[in-house]
């Protein structure tokens, strides 16, 4: 069985603390870096969903949450070996979030290998979500994974998960993030994804309850 890696080396290694709060999180998420959608026509077929990632700036907005952002070894080369050999612009967009070490690389070990063998995943689940999947429950980390079917896999398999929107969301509880920005990212996030109208409403709804919170709270103290 390979070695625990250093938690000095990898920020996402460390435990849940008593705030359930993580010190990092295992991207396989569909929108973090991607260009905002357009018609096939216009763009021609889309990129597999497992190499769709936030804009940078959505991205780093998450880094403040999770304290280190992650990708493994067969997502990165997903994305950015095979994507910059298809031409895709979101494959240097993030080699470039690589390179800038807002994400940082994770291979996975030994026994994750073995697990990711006899996990029996769907067959319509990609690979970069499998290897999401299993090296969250190996370093028992967070997986932030907005698929419904990768989502419906780690909850049946045990592994912590949210959606990218649950980190945004609690970037404005943490007060590690202001309304703006918040607003800002979330209809970033819905451009890319696709939202439906109703959900983004509901989350911005959700984000101004946040904000009128932490006002009287102000006030009152």
């Amino acid at each position: 069985m390979a070695a625990k890696l250093d938690a000095s080396a990898l920020i996402y290694l460390g435990k849940a603390d008593v705030s359930s709060q993580f010190s990092g999180a295992l991207l396989a998420v569909a929108g973090l870096l991607t260009e905002p959608r357009r018609a096939r026509s216009e763009t021609g077929p889309s990129c597999p969903q497992i190499i769709e990632k936030i804009q940078a700036d959505l991205m780093a907005l998450a880094a403040r949450v999770c304290g280190g952002l992650f990708i493994t070894t067969g997502v990165y080369n997903e994305a950015v070996v095979r994507g910059r050999a298809a031409g895709h612009r979101d494959a240097e967009r993030i080699g470039k979030a690589v390179e800038g070490e807002l994400v940082q690389i994770v291979p996975l070990g030994e026994a994750s290998c073995q697990y990711l063998e006899q996990a029996g995943f769907p067959a319509a689940l990609g690979d970069g979500e499998r290897e999401t999947i299993v090296e969250a429950l190996a370093q028992n980390c967070l997986a932030v994974l907005d698929d419904v079917r990768a989502r419906s896999a780690a909850v049946i398999l045990g592994a912590a998960l949210c959606r990218t929107e649950t980190l945004l969301v609690e970037a404005l509880v943490r007060h590690l993030a202001t309304l703006t920005e918040f607003e800002t990212a979330l209809l970033r996030l819905a451009q890319v994804r696709g939202m439906k109208p109703d959900d983004l409403a509901e989350l911005l709804r959700l984000g101004r309850l946040i904000e009128e919170t932490r006002n009287y709270d102000s006030t009152d103290a």
